[in-house]
């Protein structure tokens, strides 16, 4: 009799349409906009920086998306930064020769034969190295992953004339990670996991562009680094701290066994390199940790 009575027929629809509601408006409010956030991460991490999250709500989801938006912005002057460096690098004039004036103190009887003159310092661009180190700049700024970004940077360094290596930044030591001469024609293992006592390598490496050592005395701490090119007839080495959120986490190392030292002027290609590399970890760090977010938050919204 209950079920043949009207108003239960009523209530039963009633009762399926809110239903029916409830679920809509819950798809709404959470599955699109976060299926939508998510595909648009995953374009944006792909570099189609063309993506604007939009921000509907003040609840976590919308607070998702503005957080999206302001990394977005921040990665994108990211890029244009490293454009305008590469730029910038590649329209300089190759004109062989830099301007280094001299402050000299000389007596009065010998500084008129100086007559405030400049001396120059001469120096040869090897442009196909050059095109090599700008090339995989290029490539590791569209990387999307670690591994990726350390598979491009060892193939380049393999083909350079300098025995290279990576290490990784401890609070008290370094690490060799990898170490590529092309005189034995292939990456160095054995000594993978060396480690270098250093005490507070942070402070040491931390707002340093480039590190040019011609002897191991002159910076004590590093002595025993550069001892590991110095066994490879290395007669200077270069260090090129990678940062990322302005820490250094990573050491990139050249050594030359050219007789002439190397040059803070010729190894602007390796500093660009080098930015590049820490801006592209730094991107894919936030990436990680966005797509970490994103499938907490699916994983939320499936429950």
């Amino acid at each position: 009799m209950v079920l043949s009575h009207p108003v239960f027929w009523a209530g039963l629809g009633v009762s399926i349409l809110v239903a029916l509601g409830l679920v809509w408006l819950f798809v709404q409010v959470f599955i699109i906009p976060v299926e939508n956030l998510s595909n648009q991460a995953e374009k944006l991490a792909n570099g189609d920086w063309s993506q604007k999250f939009v921000v509907q709500s003040k609840d976590e989801i919308g607070k998702l998306a503005y957080a999206l938006n302001l990394l977005r912005n921040e990665m994108g002057r990211m890029y244009r930064k490293i454009e305008r460096q590469a730029i910038s690098q590649k329209t300089d004039p190759a004109s062989g020769l830099v301007e280094s004036g001299l402050d000299i103190a000389l007596e009065d009887d010998n500084r008129e034969n100086f007559n405030s003159e400049f001396t120059f310092e001469p120096f040869e661009f090897d442009r196909q190295e050059e095109n090599l180190l700008y090339t995989a700049a290029q490539k590791i700024n569209q990387a999307g992953e670690e591994a990726q970004v350390n598979k491009i940077l060892e193939e380049t360094l393999s083909k350079t004339d300098y025995v290279t290596a990576i290490f990784d930044l401890y609070p008290n030591n370094l690490r060799l990670m990898n170490l590529i001469d092309r005189q034995v024609r292939l990456s160095d293992k054995s000594l993978k996991g060396t480690a270098i006592q250093i005490e507070n390598p942070q402070t040491l490496f931390t707002g340093r562009e480039c590190i040019i050592l011609e002897q191991k005395e002159e910076i004590s701490e590093l002595a025993d680094l550069f001892a590991i090119f110095e066994s490879r007839s290395c007669n200077s080495i270069a260090i090129f701290p990678l940062q990322v959120n302005q820490r250094v986490v990573r050491l990139l190392i050249i050594g030359s066994r050219k007789p002439t030292p190397l040059s803070a002027v010729n190894l602007q290609p390796y500093v660009h390199l080098s930015q590049t590399v820490s801006t592209a970890l730094e991107k894919i760090g936030q990436i990680r940790s966005l797509r970490s977010q994103m499938t907490a938050y699916e994983t939320l919204t499936s429950l």
